[in-house]
């Protein structure tokens, strides 16, 4: 994935063990642990497992580690510190492009006061497909509403997280900074693949109609009327350790506005987006709402539990739940994954002392 709009991290983690652990009490570990902490939980659990079915049942008590990292997990961030808000999340249906605006308002208006409204990525409510400002105005029920949209420079493509108050006024926006490698730039070993295929051209192509321009520094938190909101574009979601940074800095909330009807060739593909959803909130101990085009739109709590859930069947759709905010930082949040840097270090030790040993051993 390297490339002039890649990012080093612990982002492409489609399969990890942890992500399945969000349907189960040991999700609240994620909290102490993290995503990859909690999958090393799994694999011991497969341990004592493997060694009760050979009659080794001394080996059960390594059961109680997972058990008193999920209890201190949960009994430590089991209360929110913070304050009710009124959230929303739009499902905007695959097949709708645009010309739906004036439905959504009719929907919008018939709500209560709604304190934040999650749009989807490419919602084109804003701005056009152009990113030129557009003349929809939002009901004055909503307070507040987070937008992802892109607008071309004069090379390429800029991508925006957007606020929005009810007046339809901008209120500060931020440059994504996570890309997607071969959707939004291309990898150095496809132009070298490219290049010697004698393809120079598809780079151009590719440079011209769909490269991102990656921002220099990463999404900062938003603070309106006394909530703090944490928002990423789409890809952020498969990047949790992002909105981890975003809660650190003081995010009380988290968003996503996404675009995810080209990735879901599968009903499998969803669940696992569900799972990605659901350990951001539980590790975070943070609401999490996303809006998307082409899959479902959800309001979770801070336990990862589904409050809402909604996927358009018509052009446009719209769901709202309460949330509460949550002040309280983990781990997690703090220290992002920890057990990773635990792990390499454990292994460049054992490495270290395994090559010394041979070295005695040739002298």
């Amino acid at each position: 994935s390297f490339g002039d709009g890649g990012s080093i991290g612990p982002f492409w983690n489609f399969g990890v063990l942890g992500f399945g652990a969000m349907n189960t009490p040991l999700k609240y570990a994620a909290r102490i642990v993290g995503l990859y902490g909690t999958s090393m939980l799994i694999l011991l659990i497969a341990i004592v497992i493997f060694q009760f079915i050979h009659k080794k049942y001394r080996y059960g008590v390594l059961l109680m580690i997972p058990l008193l990292i999920s209890f201190l997990g949960w009994s430590l961030y089991s209360k929110s510190s913070g304050v009710a808000v009124t959230a929303g999340a739009v499902s905007v249906s695959a097949e709708t492009q645009d010309g739906y605006q004036d439905t959504l308002n009719s929907t919008l208006e018939k709500l209560g006061p709604v304190d934040l409204l999650a749009l989807p990525e490419y919602s084109y409510y804003f701005t056009d497909s152009n990113g030129v400002k557009t003349q929809h105005k939002l009901p004055s029920n909503i307070q507040l509403a987070v937008d992802s949209s892109s607008k071309r420079t004069s090379q390429t493509i800029v991508n925006n997280v957007s606020f929005y108050n009810n007046k339809s006024q901008l209120l500060t926006e931020y440059q994504k900074s996570f890309l997607i490698p071969g959707g939004e730039y291309i990898p150095y070993i496809y132009h070298v693949i490219l290049f010697y295929s004698g393809n120079t051209s598809l780079i151009q192509e590719f440079k011209h109609s769909k490269l991102v321009e990656k921002a220099p520094l990463k999404e900062k938190p938003f603070t309106y009327n006394g909530t703090t909101y944490g928002s990423l574009a789409c890809s952020g979601a498969i990047a949790p350790s992002l909105y981890g940074a975003l809660s650190n800095k003081g995010a009380q909330v988290l968003t996503n506005s996404a675009s995810i009807s080209t990735l879901g060739v599968s009903p499998l593909y969803y669940k696992q987006a569900s799972q990605m959803s659901a350990f951001t909130a539980i590790a975070n101990a943070r609401p999490f709402v996303q809006s998307a085009r082409g899959g479902p739109s959800y309001i979770l709590n801070k336990d990862g539990i589904v409050l809402t859930s909604i996927e358009a069947t018509s052009p446009v759709d719209i769901t709202t739940a309460t949330i509460t905010t949550n002040n309280k930082k983990t781990p997690y949040s703090l220290f992002g994954e920890w057990t990773l840097w635990i792990s390499l270090a454990g292994v460049a030790i054992l490495s270290l002392k395994q090559l010394c040993s041979k070295v005695r051993v040739k002298a």
